[in-house]
């Protein structure tokens, strides 16, 4: 038997798939959970599978839902785009999900004002802030994640975009009354080390390049959140390898010269298909000025 199936029934299927909870599905979309059960029904029927069972942890996806699962958000995607007009995105109508993943720096370091400007601007949205993980960028292509804000790679894939937010760079950041002056001064000291997932997790080329170029330090440890590390270097004499972006008002920094320096840009990242989205260019301007 033919079914029909539109672009709501999609967007039904693919809301399921995130919030693993019909009654969630149901307030994202504004509609009610005996609405959200029948068209899910139309889908199982469709499809002639379950595509969900139940779990501890709410409605788990069959096989069958994974295997086509990336394709609707694609499909999706696409109607989507193909349906947007030229009218300016209104934050204050939207009452979908904004998740936005950042590095681990910079959820520790601004998470606090993004969650607060976001939902002063979109109140009627739900607002999700994620530490970008191994996962993210196949969240971002399955549409589980709305941007990620990370930085740049060559090694992303295509049907990722990145669009160019600021440009940075590594500096050596310790406390105000630290008794170094200068940088040779506070290599002398033992330096903390930042883990950032899918930028140094496997290779840390920052540090390469100072071995290369005949710099030493000494290994304070590692830590793979901020905050730890600040809290670190301000409670005793160790200094710590950060952005620049990430240093905080209360402390100071020097810069590596010009054969260590190490610049870094900080780049938004979304599906490809959606880099002319006006939900997207409103959020991209919204993060960067926060960031800046």
């Amino acid at each position: 038997m033919e079914t029909e199936i539109g672009l709501k029934d999609i967007r039904v299927l693919t809301c399921l798939y995130k919030e693993k909870s019909l009654k969630r599905t149901a307030r994202i979309l504004g509609k009610t959970p005996s609405a959200i059960s029948k068209t899910l029904s139309k889908l199982r029927e469709a499809y002639d599978d379950p595509l969900f069972v139940t779990s501890y942890n709410g409605g788990e996806a069959t096989p069958r839902l994974l295997e086509i699962i990336e394709d609707l958000f694609m499909v999706q995607g696409i109607l989507e785009n193909s349906l947007a007009t030229d009218s300016q995105f209104d934050p204050l109508l939207f009452k979908g999900d904004i998740s936005l993943s950042c590095s681990m720096g910079l959820i520790e370091r601004f998470g606090d004002r993004l969650f607060t400007e976001l939902s002063r601007l979109a109140p009627n949205a739900q607002i999700l802030l994620y530490t970008w993980t191994g996962e993210t960028q196949e969240q971002l292509a399955a549409g589980q994640v709305t941007a990620a804000i990370h930085v740049l790679s060559e090694e992303k894939p295509q049907h990722i975009y990145q669009k160019k937010m600021l440009d940075d760079e590594m500096v050596l950041a310790l406390k105000a009354d630290h008794p170094a002056q200068n940088m040779q001064q506070a290599l002398a000291y033992p330096a903390i080390i930042l883990k950032t997932s899918g930028w140094n997790d496997q290779r840390y080329r920052f540090l390469e390049n100072l071995k290369a170029n005949g710099i030493d330090y000494i290994n304070g440890g590692l830590v793979d959140h901020v905050s730890l590390g600040l809290k670190l270097i301000k409670n005793s004499e160790r200094v710590m390898f950060l952005p620049k972006v990430i240093v905080t008002p209360d402390l100071k920094y020097f810069t590596f010269n010009k054969s260590c320096h190490m610049p870094l840009k900080f780049v938004y990242c979304i599906k490809t298909a959606n880099r002319n989205s006006k939900l997207h260019q409103w959020l991209y301007d919204v993060c960067l000025s926060v960031i800046k």
